[in-house]
């Protein structure tokens, strides 16, 4: 096994990036998706934490799913990256990997299958499980509950 990590020492690396447009466009609605889900779950945590008798389980579970999204979003970020034909380069700072170890944890074949065959991690939060305020006109707490204004299921 050869001590570099490109695949074939002999053969000299890319002159220019690989671009897949195809790729790109399925990463960016992908992170549209991740991030429709992540507002549901980062709501679905503020509800739960205005109750104290919530279990810190059921805390946990949230983060636990709001922290898989942001993974997600990470990958399908990075590919959409290099699917682009950008450098990598830009996001190591806030990813806080180098270029080579965001290209080695995150093959866009592999990414692309992922994103591919995700599914929504649970349903929404039900109306029943919402903090009770029936005092006065609907506010925007209430218009939650209400059919006409809730969020369109995906």
């Amino acid at each position: 096994m050869p001590a570099s990590s490109h695949p074939d020492p002999d053969r000299p690396p890319r002159s220019q990036p690989a671009v897949d447009a195809g790729r790109a466009a399925r990463c960016t609605e992908a992170i549209r998706d991740i991030a429709e889900d992540f507002v549901v779950r980062a709501e679905e945590l503020l509800h739960k934490t205005h109750n104290p008798d919530t279990p810190a389980t059921d805390l946990v579970v949230t983060v636990a799913e709001l922290s898989q999204l942001a993974e997600e979003a990470a990958a399908a970020l990075v590919v959409r990256q290099r699917s682009q034909g950008k450098p990598l380069k830009e996001l190591t700072p806030s990813l806080g990997l180098t270029e080579d170890r965001l290209r080695k944890e995150y093959n866009p074949q592999a990414v692309d299958l992922r994103l591919a065959s995700r599914s929504r991690p649970r349903p929404e939060l039900p109306a029943s499980r919402l903090p009770e305020d029936t005092s006065g006109p609907p506010s925007p707490k209430n218009r939650l509950r209400e059919p006409a204004n809730a969020w369109p299921a995906p």
